[in-house]
């Protein structure tokens, strides 16, 4: 079970914290699937707003068109991925594999401290002898097999024939695993 009694409760009051956030600079607008984010560019962001309100006086019409285009756009992809049952999976893998797994990622720190990779941390103690009954070990496991788990489903679901690559790799024991 994991406690949350040693959270300083400052970082998360979120009537301190402030209403801006991070945009992307280098797009008119994105949308990424792992980290269930759309962000729109300040620019874009402004037009948008101006649009919703109403005041578009002194605006070029063309670049108030783009911005509300990429914002329509980037919620469609938002929508494919929440719309399908494919996309909503999709987009929840990453949250997913964080929640099932911070319970060992916890106790894999505990024991062998910030190390990275985990998965190469693993297959080194393994070969240098520790088994499956060492409780860091076992952690280290069940957190390295969660995330290849999902990796191999998103590699599956979206080109079915990676089995054919993925069946070699000492990590893959079935379709069904």
């Amino acid at each position: 079970m994991l406690l949350f009694s040693n959270l300083d409760s400052h970082l998360l009051n979120p009537a301190r914290d402030p209403l801006v956030f991070d945009a992307t600079l280098g797009a008119h607008g994105t949308y990424t699937t792992e980290h269930f984010v759309l962000r729109l560019s300040p620019r874009t962001h402004e037009l948008v707003d101006a649009l919703t309100r109403g005041q578009t006086e002194g605006y070029d019409i063309g670049e108030l068109f783009q911005a509300y285009s990429t914002y329509l756009h980037e919620t469609v992809h938002w929508w494919q991925h929440m719309g399908s049952t494919a996309g909503l999976i999709l987009s929840l893998a990453y949250p997913a594999q964080i929640y099932g797994s911070m319970e060992f990622l916890q106790t894999f720190a505990r024991g062998a401290g910030g190390v990275k990779p985990i998965k190469a941390w693993a297959h080194k103690a393994m070969v240098d002898g520790k088994t499956h009954s060492d409780p860091v070990l076992a952690a280290a496991n069940v957190a390295v097999n969660n995330a290849l788990d999902i990796s191999f489903y998103k590699q599956l679901a979206c080109s079915p024939k990676a089995v054919l690559a993925l069946e070699r790799t000492p990590y893959f024991e079935s379709v069904g695993h």
